[in-house]
């Protein structure tokens, strides 16, 4: 009696299937009417703190820099119950656009983050329960984009002029590129703590169409401890493997975020 040797289904020296390329569809064209619905989602945002709820309002009025024209014209805002909403009344949304400038989605901040995350630090980092200060919609690619990252922003005249004078500034969120903006630099955010090699590529070709090669690492600091023998420890915006002249620039501005 002889026993067939089962045969891989691809052999080990064989090519590995190609990785699909992750891609953000704007909203307006989405396959799903649901999220066609949404594209302009960002119209019904509130930025008149006397029309938010007291949490929504106490958030944005720590924050004097968060203007109602900024707020309007980033589609920064909070959510009236109104039926279209994927976030709940205790988020203050954002808008996200591709390079083109079109909505390809929306994110929240949660404004119960603070306390959520003292709960947790107290019932002494429970395992699987600890809270996320922002929610994106599902199926969003954040790691494909640039917060901020929409070409029409080169004809505002204080984007080309910060450009000049600092290169392409590079953030963590989204409140930081607000924030700049409100003193007059121009720059873009990862949302997160760490650059995708996607974004990587971005923003080397950024720098290289807009900013003589040059980019500027706009840190915010505030979280970072000082190590026994006076060390600092890693900063919380990494970019790694970069080709681009050394960030000569190191802030750490009194905001809140």
């Amino acid at each position: 009696r002889t026993e067939a040797t089962p045969h891989p289904a691809v052999p080990a020296s064989g090519p590995l299937p190609p990785t699909p390329k992750l891609t953000n569809t704007p909203l307006h064209r989405h396959e799903k009417e649901a999220a066609r619905a949404l594209a302009d989602l960002y119209q019904d945002l509130v930025t008149d703190v006397s029309q938010m709820s007291p949490e929504a309002a106490r958030y944005v009025r720590t924050r004097p820099w968060m203007t109602p024209e900024l707020m309007q014209k980033w589609g920064v805002g909070w959510i009236p119950g109104n039926g279209r909403s994927l976030f709940r009344k205790n988020y203050l949304v954002y808008t996200h656009r591709n390079e083109r400038g079109e909505v390809i989605s929306y994110s929240g901040r949660d404004l119960s983050f603070e306390e959520k995350w003292e709960t947790w630090l107290q019932q002494g980092r429970l395992e699987g329960k600890k809270p996320n200060k922002h929610r994106y919609v599902t199926g969003f690619h954040k790691g494909q984009e640039l917060y901020g990252g929409f070409a029409s922003r080169l004809k505002e005249p204080y984007v080309r002029e910060s450009l000049d004078k600092y290169g392409l500034v590079v953030v963590e969120g989204m409140n930081d590129v607000i924030r700049l903006e409100e003193l007059g630099v121009a720059a873009v955010a990862l949302t997160s703590n760490r650059a995708t090699d996607h974004q990587i590529q971005t923003l080397t070709r950024f720098a290289q169409q807009t900013s003589n090669n040059r980019i500027t690492l706009f840190l915010f600091l505030p979280r970072l401890r000082r190590r026994r023998g006076g060390g600092v420890q890693r900063p919380a915006l990494e970019i790694g493997g970069m080709p681009h002249r050394p960030s000569t620039r190191l802030f750490q501005p009194n905001t809140r975020r």
